[in-house]
């Protein structure tokens, strides 16, 4: 059973903001991501796409006025693999970037607008088994993904 359905749980490892800051900058909201997220809204296939009221994405490779935007913020073999995705989810909708870095680290970037209020989430995935999550640089946490053994019994 082990083999044929295993079972596997993130767990947190760190959440001691200040340290997992200074130890992975990368995981850091930065002023240009912020800005980066702001100008991709403000393009009209990026509206179409909120206005819609419906879940979806853009590929930046397909869309020239996002590539051009990418490249002004991301080096070209990131820009060339950026995705915005507008996820709708009750009353707030999410305005979400994600891209790999030149090192194949996956980074998902965003905005979430929930009434007026607008929050930053990033999630730095350093590997299969390590990843970093952030919220609006005021709390940070580093997560592991875990092997449950025997999970099929207990659960």
């Amino acid at each position: 059973m082990e083999l044929r359905y295993p079972c596997s749980e993130a767990a947190v490892a760190s959440n001691n903001t200040e340290a997992i800051l200074r130890r992975v900058p990368e995981v850091e909201i930065t002023e240009a991501e912020m800005a980066m997220l702001e100008e991709f809204s403000r393009y009209a296939v990026v509206q179409e796409l909120l206005e819609s009221g419906e879940s979806g994405y853009l590929s930046a490779a397909e869309e020239p006025e996002l590539m051009s935007a990418a490249d002004r913020y991301l080096p070209p073999e990131s820009a060339a693999a950026v995705v915005v995705n507008g996820i709708f989810y009750e009353e707030s909708y999410f305005l979400n970037v994600n891209w790999e870095d030149g090192d194949g680290h996956r980074v998902f970037l965003e905005k979430v607008r929930d009434g007026s209020e607008e929050n930053y989430y990033k999630l730095y995935s350093v590997s299969r088994r390590t990843f970093y999550e952030n919220w609006d640089n005021e709390r940070a946490q580093k997560n592991v993904v875990r092997r449950r053994w025997l999970a099929w019994l207990r659960d």
